[in-house]
Protein backbone atom coordinates (compact mmCIF):
# COMPACT_ATOMS: atom_id res chain seq x y z
CA UNK A 1 0.00 0.00 0.00
CA UNK A 2 1.72 3.35 -1.06
CA UNK A 3 1.62 5.97 1.38
CA UNK A 4 -0.58 8.63 -0.37
CA UNK A 5 -3.47 5.44 -0.07
CA UNK A 6 -2.63 5.39 3.78
CA UNK A 7 -5.31 5.77 6.33
CA UNK A 8 -3.22 8.13 8.30
CA UNK A 9 -3.41 9.98 4.72
CA UNK A 10 -6.64 9.90 4.40
CA UNK A 11 -7.49 11.22 8.03
CA UNK A 12 -4.65 14.26 7.44
CA UNK A 13 -6.70 14.90 4.10
CA UNK A 14 -10.22 14.99 5.70
CA UNK A 15 -8.81 17.30 8.93
CA UNK A 16 -7.49 19.61 6.21
CA UNK A 17 -11.08 19.88 4.62
CA UNK A 18 -11.94 20.62 8.45
CA UNK A 19 -10.16 23.23 9.02
CA UNK A 20 -10.34 25.12 5.66
CA UNK A 21 -14.05 25.03 6.24
CA UNK A 22 -14.29 26.09 9.88
CA UNK A 23 -11.98 28.89 9.07
CA UNK A 24 -14.33 30.74 7.44
CA UNK A 25 -17.14 30.69 9.69
CA UNK A 26 -18.53 29.49 12.87
CA UNK A 27 -19.92 25.81 11.92
CA UNK A 28 -21.41 23.22 14.11
CA UNK A 29 -20.55 19.75 13.82
CA UNK A 30 -23.09 18.48 12.45
CA UNK A 31 -22.76 21.17 9.54
CA UNK A 32 -19.00 20.04 9.71
CA UNK A 33 -20.37 16.61 9.00
CA UNK A 34 -22.77 17.23 5.96
CA UNK A 35 -19.75 19.05 4.54
CA UNK A 36 -17.45 15.95 4.67
CA UNK A 37 -20.16 13.94 3.06
CA UNK A 38 -20.73 16.27 -0.21
CA UNK A 39 -16.68 16.25 -0.49
CA UNK A 40 -17.38 12.52 -0.50
CA UNK A 41 -15.03 11.72 3.06
CA UNK A 42 -16.61 8.40 4.30
CA UNK A 43 -18.52 8.51 7.43
CA UNK A 44 -15.90 6.55 9.20
CA UNK A 45 -12.97 9.39 8.13
CA UNK A 46 -15.27 11.74 8.80
CA UNK A 47 -16.13 10.57 12.32
CA UNK A 48 -12.24 10.41 13.01
CA UNK A 49 -11.48 14.30 11.63
CA UNK A 50 -14.80 15.53 13.83
CA UNK A 51 -13.42 13.96 17.05
CA UNK A 52 -9.84 15.46 16.10
CA UNK A 53 -11.31 18.70 15.46
CA UNK A 54 -13.52 18.99 18.92
CA UNK A 55 -10.07 17.21 20.89
CA UNK A 56 -8.07 20.64 18.91
CA UNK A 57 -11.22 22.95 19.93
CA UNK A 58 -11.16 23.56 16.01
CA UNK A 59 -15.08 22.73 16.78
CA UNK A 60 -17.13 23.60 19.48
CA UNK A 61 -20.80 23.69 19.16
CA UNK A 62 -21.32 25.79 22.54
CA UNK A 63 -19.16 28.67 20.62
CA UNK A 64 -20.40 28.39 17.80
CA UNK A 65 -24.44 28.13 18.91
CA UNK A 66 -23.42 31.14 21.24
CA UNK A 67 -21.84 33.30 18.05
CA UNK A 68 -24.38 32.33 16.29
CA UNK A 69 -27.53 33.24 18.26
CA UNK A 70 -25.94 36.62 19.06
CA UNK A 71 -25.79 37.15 15.47
CA UNK A 72 -29.45 36.49 14.88
CA UNK A 73 -29.91 38.66 17.89
CA UNK A 74 -28.40 41.21 16.86
CA UNK A 75 -30.25 41.21 12.81
CA UNK A 76 -33.63 41.74 15.57
CA UNK A 77 -34.54 38.44 15.32
CA UNK A 78 -37.62 36.96 17.66
CA UNK A 79 -36.24 34.54 20.33
CA UNK A 80 -38.43 32.17 18.84
CA UNK A 81 -36.92 32.55 15.36
CA UNK A 82 -33.46 32.11 16.53
CA UNK A 83 -34.17 29.03 18.41
CA UNK A 84 -35.85 27.60 14.97
CA UNK A 85 -32.11 28.56 13.42
CA UNK A 86 -30.02 27.03 15.79
CA UNK A 87 -32.40 23.94 15.12
CA UNK A 88 -31.61 23.87 11.86
CA UNK A 89 -27.86 24.70 11.65
CA UNK A 90 -28.36 21.02 13.48
CA UNK A 91 -27.83 22.06 17.09
CA UNK A 92 -29.58 19.92 20.36
CA UNK A 93 -32.39 21.30 22.18
CA UNK A 94 -30.41 21.11 25.19
CA UNK A 95 -27.78 23.39 23.51
CA UNK A 96 -30.34 25.82 22.26
CA UNK A 97 -32.12 26.73 25.30
CA UNK A 98 -28.63 27.12 27.93
CA UNK A 99 -26.99 29.37 25.12
CA UNK A 100 -30.73 31.33 24.21
CA UNK A 101 -32.25 31.65 27.82
CA UNK A 102 -28.76 34.31 29.07
CA UNK A 103 -29.12 36.58 25.96
CA UNK A 104 -33.13 36.91 26.16
CA UNK A 105 -32.83 37.42 30.32
CA UNK A 106 -31.57 41.16 28.54
CA UNK A 107 -34.84 41.78 26.68
CA UNK A 108 -38.59 40.19 26.10
CA UNK A 109 -39.43 40.16 22.27
CA UNK A 110 -41.79 43.41 22.85
CA UNK A 111 -38.88 45.12 24.14
CA UNK A 112 -36.80 44.48 21.18
CA UNK A 113 -39.10 44.87 18.53
CA UNK A 114 -40.30 48.07 19.86
CA UNK A 115 -36.49 49.08 19.95
CA UNK A 116 -35.60 47.95 16.61
CA UNK A 117 -38.70 49.63 15.06
CA UNK A 118 -37.24 52.98 16.58
CA UNK A 119 -33.62 52.09 15.43
CA UNK A 120 -34.90 51.06 11.70
CA UNK A 121 -37.12 53.56 10.87
CA UNK A 122 -35.33 56.77 13.16
CA UNK A 123 -34.84 59.54 10.92
CA UNK A 124 -37.53 59.04 8.43
CA UNK A 125 -39.33 61.92 7.51
CA UNK A 126 -43.15 60.65 8.27
CA UNK A 127 -44.23 57.59 10.00
CA UNK A 128 -43.60 54.55 8.07
CA UNK A 129 -46.67 52.17 6.81
CA UNK A 130 -47.83 50.21 9.20
CA UNK A 131 -48.31 47.07 6.90
CA UNK A 132 -44.25 47.84 6.10
CA UNK A 133 -43.38 47.32 9.87
CA UNK A 134 -45.77 44.46 10.40
CA UNK A 135 -44.43 42.76 7.25
CA UNK A 136 -40.51 43.70 8.81
CA UNK A 137 -41.13 42.89 12.14
CA UNK A 138 -43.00 39.26 11.01
CA UNK A 139 -39.64 38.78 8.57
CA UNK A 140 -37.97 38.53 11.56
CA UNK A 141 -40.03 35.92 13.38
CA UNK A 142 -42.31 38.15 15.49
CA UNK A 143 -45.59 36.60 15.98
CA UNK A 144 -48.89 38.47 14.75
CA UNK A 145 -50.07 39.72 18.57
CA UNK A 146 -46.61 40.96 19.15
CA UNK A 147 -47.21 42.84 16.09
CA UNK A 148 -50.31 44.09 16.69
CA UNK A 149 -49.44 45.20 20.14
CA UNK A 150 -46.70 47.47 18.90
CA UNK A 151 -49.25 48.88 16.07
CA UNK A 152 -51.44 49.50 18.38
CA UNK A 153 -49.34 51.01 21.02
CA UNK A 154 -49.86 54.91 21.23
CA UNK A 155 -45.99 55.17 21.07
CA UNK A 156 -46.03 53.59 17.33
CA UNK A 157 -45.57 57.02 16.17
CA UNK A 158 -43.11 58.11 18.05
CA UNK A 159 -41.94 54.82 16.99
CA UNK A 160 -41.45 55.11 13.32
CA UNK A 161 -41.22 58.85 13.07
CA UNK A 162 -38.77 61.63 13.06
CA UNK A 163 -36.26 62.60 15.99
CA UNK A 164 -34.95 65.93 14.39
Amino acid sequence: MSSSRSPAKGLRDALSVVRRYVRFGARSVNEVRVYLKRRGISEPLARQAIAESLREGALDDRVCAKLWAIRFSDDGFAWAAIRAKLRDKGFEEPLIHATVRPLQQDADDVTRAATLVRHRYRGHRRPCAPHRVARWLASRGYDADLIEHILATTAYSDLTSATD
